[in-house]
């Protein structure tokens, strides 16, 4: 039943054959009875659901894309983490074209998205954070800090800068110090665990503390796609950060804080951390591009825009 009431509202074969009925009629009943003019929709796999749902019902769907699905799964398949990718390019993007208006989380994304949907609304918004500035002064000028959930770009990037950069920069300067928050601390074998100078919080509540004393946030991705919200968050603290290009995806980083690649950061590490004067140029830059780039005012202006000619 829920493939031919799929196929009948138009969905592609695959698509009929993975729409959930329940999940349908779970949507058709909240639609109703809330009657909204827009639903937002945060997985693109729950789109041809809640496309079948609406039927005839005026609303608008915004997609929120995370990330292109299919080319972090094909960095994930050259690198040998899985056999084969879940989804292709074209079903990814048969997908997209089912929503109103598809929402692009770093403008290089919104770009190619645009690309494969002729004449469909595409747009960029990135992740926004109300500034939150903390103390310089409370920072400890030898400490570095990564931040970074279980998902598998950040165990891969956190464990290829402690086996190949951390031990020659620790060895270089003693005094360094290596925070690391989030649940990519239970991810790591005991040897890891073991290396010297780093001390490994797991999932904390607050993050604010080690935000406010660390000099400078790390994140030497080596794969991946959309936008790396563990970059704008230290961002929005006000701190200094050394990220690498794929890391920096769709940022448009200014000159003075580029981009670097993960093999060389224990060099440019050592070039911040050394002088006083380039950390607070580094500091400084950082803080006013997420100013003019990742503050609400910022961010959703080019969604409120939509919205108004919508007439929502």
């Amino acid at each position: 039943m829920g493939y031919y009431w799929a196929r009948n509202a138009g969905l592609n074969e695959k698509c009929s054959r993975d729409t959930r009925i329940d999940e349908v009629f779970r949507y058709r009943r909240v639609l109703r009875q809330l009657r909204p003019s827009l639903v937002f929709c945060e997985y693109v796999s729950q789109l041809p659901n809640l496309y079948v749902a609406r039927g005839k019902l005026p609303i608008s769907i915004v997609l929120d894309t995370h990330d292109i699905i299919w080319r972090r799964q094909q960095h994930e398949v050259e690198l040998g983490l899985i056999a084969k990718a879940g989804i292709t390019q074209a079903e990814e993007a048969y997908l997209w074209s089912l929503a109103d208006l598809v929402v692009g989380i770093q403008p290089e994304e919104a770009a190619e998205i645009a690309s494969l949907l002729p004449g469909k609304p595409v747009i960029s918004v990135p992740q926004a954070y109300e500034p939150r500035f903390v103390n310089p002064a409370r920072k400890e000028a030898h400490r570095l800090l990564f931040v970074g959930s279980k998902a598998r770009p950040n165990v891969n990037a956190l464990e290829a800068f402690l086996q190949t950069t951390w031990p020659a920069l620790k060895a270089r300067h003693p005094h360094l110090q290596l925070d690391v928050c989030g649940t990519v601390c239970g991810t790591l074998e005991a040897g890891l665990l073991a290396s010297e100078g780093v001390a490994f919080h797991g999932r904390v509540e607050d993050l604010e503390p080690f935000y406010a004393r660390a000099a400078l946030v790390i994140n030497p991705m080596l794969y991946g796609s959309g936008l790396k919200i563990k970059n704008v968050e230290a961002l929005s603290y006000g701190k200094a950060l050394l990220t690498s290009p794929v890391g920096a995806q769709g940022m448009d980083l200014p000159s003075g804080i580029a981009a670097v690649e993960p093999k060389h950061f224990g060099g440019k590490i050592s070039e911040i951390m050394l002088s006083p004067e380039t950390l607070a140029r580094w500091e400084k830059d950082c803080r006013n591009f997420f100013l003019a780039t990742y503050t609400p005012e910022a961010c959703f202006a080019p969604l409120a825009q939509w919205l108004q000619q919508q007439s929502l």
